[in-house]
């Protein structure tokens, strides 16, 4: 096969649906922004998106059954044959709720039985694959296919040992993965010529400009902080708020129940999920394409589908509710606006919350991205509220993630070839009153110390060699959990001085459940950082025992 043939596939797990994209690029241009602009156009011979949902079923035994839509299908058939006991499957209907992603947390299924949560991304990763190599033609040969995983941007950068751990042992190779969170490649697809945001946006941003990402999906939404290139700065903490389109959803089902009487929507919604999928499908679609401004109504075509249930007394609506030409239902678009408020309100104080976060400098742009922000009124109430931002809107924010993840595979150089961060460990030597200022000193043990000092391993922009390994030892302080923690730190600047400096992020974290001496306050360990093709490899030894440990993480 000729090396100028390249394949991408595109592993999208979120928390209540998934996405897998596949496309082939052909051609000899190795220049990046021409490669990019290509990506999803004319040198792309197929591009192919697949949408599931993230739903898992097991059979008793925590072999796989079934995935996705095909899973909820035959769970719903199992509960009406009697001969089969339902309840000794593991059923997983959606990933929410994870308050903890490592190898060892467990998640709890439709049945209250757990589960580690890395079994259910094998399955479930494993499944997009093999379902995206089955759709795709031949052409598409993995062995010249490099394959991104990107998960939501809440589960944090701890998750990525995890899920690449877990990619793996769904059958990709290490040195063809690259393991993201959403956010970090969603900016991407606004190189795209279809999105005519080149010079607005992308240019900026990649020259080092401060953005703003909201990842508005179906039941939630991240809000980040990013700069140089993707750097994630900060994630806005969401537990337990309503960001995304189902919280407007789920308004609208109550004031229907106000139409047709709560019980009545209650009963339709247990007994006929198809219908209760339908209304909500015909409301999303409505509200999603329509401005929403000024007076007047929205009609929609749902009375076929309740149309055998009694409405309650209009008068009360004060006419902002109507049975209009051909059964449909008409609301004010005062009323519509009213279904938004809540939501609206909380993604307002969440982009103004990250904007004014601790030691953050003003972002210039705010990028919408998911399903949600492609409600006009999402788009025209944030630009209102946030006159003196640049609010970019990429063609089909839905797909921004998937797109610009495939984007990223294509134009980014070469993993080995070029660091895009400096790279380094936390180090704490001896305080030197000349070069260390005084609110970093720190005794322990009786030795005067600097604590956070930024120790480099490699710098932002130099060449680094395919498998370069690079180590140091150094003392680290033991815990009272018999483990040793080896943080990695990386910095968006060049010479970075400290590991808790504008433009520091943690990382990875390897906890090493190391043999110490209680009695000794340190340990000497010899940290080696290795720049593999796709991932850097953190590997501890444990100086007076020889014990090893190590853990992958991905290269910002």
């Amino acid at each position: 096969m000729a090396k100028d043939i390249y394949f991408s596939v595109v592993i999208s797990i979120g928390e209540t649906y998934c996405r897998s994209a596949a496309c082939s690029k052909f051609g000899s241009d190795n220049d990046p922004f021409t490669i990019s602009a290509m990506v999803w156009s004319s040198a792309i011979r197929n591009a192919y998106d697949l949408k599931n949902s993230t739903t898992l079923l097991l059979h008793p035994d925590k072999s796989f059954h079934s995935f996705g839509y095909e899973a909820e299908k035959n769970y719903a058939n199992m509960t009406e044959d009697e001969e089969k006991d339902q309840t000794s499957y593991y059923y997983f209907r959606s990933l929410h709720n994870l308050k903890k992603i490592n190898k060892g947390a467990k998640i709890k299924d439709e049945t209250g039985k757990m589960l580690p949560v890395f079994d259910v991304f094998v399955h479930s990763i494993r499944f997009m694959k093999e379902e995206t190599f089955r759709v795709v033609p031949h052409t598409f040969i993995r062995e010249y296919t490099m394959f991104m995983v990107t998960f939501p941007a809440r589960w944090g950068n701890n998750a990525k040992p995890c899920i690449r751990e877990a990619a793996e042992k769904a059958g990709i190779p290490r040195d063809n993965l690259i393991v993201v969170l959403d956010p970090e490649v969603a900016a991407l697809t606004c190189y795209l010529p279809e999105s005519n945001q080149i010079d607005s946006f992308y240019k900026p941003i990649m020259s080092g400009a401060s953005y703003i990402v909201v990842d508005l999906g179906g039941r939630t939404g991240d809000i980040s902080y990013h700069q140089h290139n993707g750097f994630l700065r900060k994630l806005l903490p969401t537990e337990g708020r309503a960001l995304g389109g189902n919280s407007v959803n789920d308004e609208f089902w109550k004031l229907l129940g106000q139409v047709y009487g709560e019980k009545q929507l209650l009963r339709l919604k247990k007994e006929n999920p198809d219908d209760y999928d339908s209304v909500i499908k015909v409301f999303e679609n409505k509200v999603r394409f329509t401005s929403l401004e000024g007076d007047g109504f929205l009609r929609m075509n749902i009375r076929t589908i309740l149309i055998d249930k009694e409405v309650t007394d209009l008068s009360r609506f004060s006419g902002s509710f109507r049975v209009g030409p051909g059964d449909k239902l008409s609301f004010s678009l005062e009323q519509i606006r009213r279904l938004f408020e809540k939501t609206l309100t909380a993604i307002e104080t969440g982009i103004e919350r990250i904007l004014h976060a601790h030691r953050l400098k003003g972002a210039e742009y705010i990028l919408l991205v998911g399903e949600f922000s492609e409600c006009k009124l999402v788009q025209s109430a944030i630009r209102k509220r946030f006159p003196q931002k640049k609010v970019i809107v990429p063609c089909q924010p839905r797909l921004a993630v998937v797109k610009g993840a495939a984007l990223f595979i294509f134009i980014s150089k070469t993993m080995n070839s070029e660091a895009r961060c400096t790279y380094g460990v936390q180090h704490w030597p001896k305080f030197d009153k000349t070069r260390h200022p005084l609110d970093k000193l720190v005794v322990i043990d009786g030795v005067i110390r600097c604590k956070d000092v930024f120790f480099k391993y490699i710098e932002r922009g130099e060449q680094i060699p395919k498998n370069r390994r690079i180590s140091h030892v150094c003392s680290l302080f033991t815990s009272s959990t018999d483990t040793v923690e080896c943080t990695v730190y990386a910095s968006c600047h060049r010479d970075p001085q400290f590991t808790d400096d504008e433009g520091c992020a943690v990382l990875g974290v390897l906890r090493a459940p190391f043999t110490v001496d209680r009695k000794v306050a340190e340990v000497e360990i010899e940290q080696t950082l290795i720049f593999n093709k796709t991932c850097i490899t953190l590997q501890a030894i444990n100086m007076e025992t020889g014990q090893v440990c190590e853990t992958q993480m991905e290269y910002m």
